[in-house]
């Protein structure tokens, strides 16, 4: 998170809040608890289209979108402004944040791919091993 949203990451850090904390509510509901319904078409649309991605995508544009709130808020709060998005938020500054993302496709991907690697190289080990 930090290559792309640095003083986000210091906040957070200094608060002791880990990613895992807000991402896997968010991955768990896809959003549907954080973002109202005309966000969560638009995410839906674009997860159809390029997949597991846009769920990262959409969590770095969501803090990004928060971020100058965020900066300012002590760890509970920060937890209650990230489960639910501002209704009066701009949709399209949401999209665009989203968009802006797609320069972690690579690096998802690369990522994606070196771990599917390794769990198909685990188990061409274990199909040794249970062979001699």
């Amino acid at each position: 998170m930090g290559k792309y949203i640095n003083k986000i990451e210091k906040h957070f850090t200094k608060l002791e809040i880990t990613p895992q904390l807000y991402i896997v509510p968010w991955f768990e509901e896809l959003f549907t608890k954080t973002l109202n319904i005309r966000l969560l078409s638009h995410i839906f649309d674009l997860y159809l289209i390029d997949g597991e991605i846009v769920l990262f995508q959409t969590s770095l544009a969501i803090i990004s979108y928060l971020e100058e709130e965020l900066l300012n808020l002590t760890i509970n709060e920060v937890f209650k402004s990230l489960q639910r998005f501002p209704e009066n938020a701009l949709e399209f500054g949401l999209i665009r944040r989203i968009n802006y993302f797609s320069c972690i496709k690579k690096e998802f991907y690369d990522w994606k791919l070196q771990n599917e690697i390794g769990s198909q190289k685990s188990i061409l080990f274990e199909i040794i091993l249970a062979s001699q």
